[in-house]
């Protein structure tokens, strides 16, 4: 009986927020029907919705679940997951934002086929549809870990449910409802970071409590033990250049409605992520130490 109570009230809130996520995906459907409206959304989009898009985009289940999970067991160094995005989004904005706005094209393949030719274009889709399959991987995984909360074991059609919103408003609403969505998303997300790292910084002590209960290794930054400086450096290639030029963030580029909106809708991006990537790993070491 414990359970029962805060197992339907998740269940009811996930519920309500994925019909929110449809309706507002739907809502954009009719602005969809052409080419232009599907794939960059007519290329419109603001610096503000851009970057919006971009954070809700990168803010998946590897750097909310996974980055606070790895603060958890490696300390705050786990905070390089999205600094070392940080440095890539500094790239795409000063060398590759506006270039790739200004070719007015729909997808990151297309910019390899202008210039390299048409066997790039294919290469680039095979290896964008095999990479994204891991990575798309990772975020029904996310989507699993949210439902476990209030059961030992998600519900298959959970997952399917959760799955088939997501894949029907992107179908259905192409970028102009994936850009609203992800507004919408990133504000959400923004007000449960903020809840949840009061709630834990509150039960933790503050930093005086994190400092008495955890081990100070932990607390070191910008390396430790367990992520020493050659790990640091390993992740700022891994992790931080796709980010530079990775499919997902191409696509929202191409949305923005000039050169210099890419421009600052990236460097933005980069900005916000900064503060971001210390509250995600200070919310795994609160969670330990509280």
């Amino acid at each position: 009986m414990g359970l029962a109570a805060p197992a339907s009230t998740l269940w009811v809130g996930i519920g309500l927020y994925l019909a929110a996520v449809l309706a507002i995906g739907l809502w954009r459907a009719h602005q969809a029907r052409q080419a232009e409206g599907f794939f960059v959304a007519d290329r419109r989009a603001g610096t503000g919705l851009v970057s919006a898009s971009l954070l809700a985009t990168i803010l998946g289940a590897s750097a909310t679940l996974g980055l606070s999970s790895k603060a958890w067991s490696d300390g705050l160094p786990a905070a390089w997951w999205l600094l070392s995005g940080v440095l890539g989004l500094l790239l795409l904005a000063f060398v590759f934002a506006a270039r790739v706005r200004a070719l007015g094209v729909y997808t990151l393949p297309e910019i390899l086929e202008v210039q390299y030719g048409p066997a790039a274009r294919v290469v680039a889709s095979v290896l964008i549809v095999l990479s994204w399959l891991g990575i798309t991987a990772g975020q029904i995984v996310g989507i699993q870990t949210v439902l476990t909360l209030g059961r030992p074991e998600a519900p298959l059609f959970g997952v399917l449910l959760a799955t088939g919103v997501v894949v029907l408003y992107t179908v259905v609403g192409g970028q102009y409802g994936l850009l609203r969505t992800d507004l919408w998303q990133f504000w959400l997300m923004l007000a449960g970071f903020g809840a949840a790292l009061a709630v834990c910084w509150r039960q933790a002590g503050g930093w005086g409590g994190l400092q008495a209960s955890l081990p100070p290794e932990l607390l070191r930054f910008p390396a430790n033990e367990a992520m020493p400086p050659g790990k640091v450096m390993a992740w700022l290639w891994t992790v931080g250049l796709p980010y530079a030029m990775g499919p997902d963030m191409v696509s929202r580029l191409l949305c923005a409605r000039d050169g210099q909106t890419a421009r600052r809708a990236a460097l933005l991006t980069a900005l916000c992520l900064v503060p971001l990537a210390f509250v995600l790993a200070l919310l795994g070491l609160a969670a330990r130490a509280a």
